[in-house]
């Protein structure tokens, strides 16, 4: 466990993304066999996920090193960034008054 956490960020990605590819090859083979009489399920060989901890997270807030390192970089984690970066944009502007608001509120 402490070998993975240890790795750099680019092989951490690289290795989810190759588990997470088999882990659907799997489930889509799984899928289509369904059926539990004539093909019971077989006990799970999966690997699982490398955790990527709060830190590398957010360096991939960067969208140069996110643009470099975009062809390894499982889908499950650009749909997190990207809903991150959503909610950071739709942040209500008008919340925030300037000046001439807060004196006018005030007359």
């Amino acid at each position: 466990m402490k070998a993975l956490k240890a790795l750099p960020l680019n092989i951490k990605l690289r290795r989810n993304k190759i588990i997470k590819k088999k882990m659907l090859i799997a489930f889509s083979k799984l899928w289509i066999m369904y059926d539990p009489v004539n093909h019971p399920t077989p006990s799970s060989e999966q690997a699982s996920m490398i955790t990527i901890n709060t830190d590398e997270m957010h360096t991939l807030h960067s969208s140069s090193l996110l643009d470099s390192l975009k062809a390894i970089v499982p889908f499950y984690l650009l749909q997190r960034i990207a809903l991150l970066n959503k909610s950071k944009r739709k942040q209500p502007e008008d919340s925030v008054m300037d000046l001439t608001e807060v004196h006018d509120t005030k007359r």
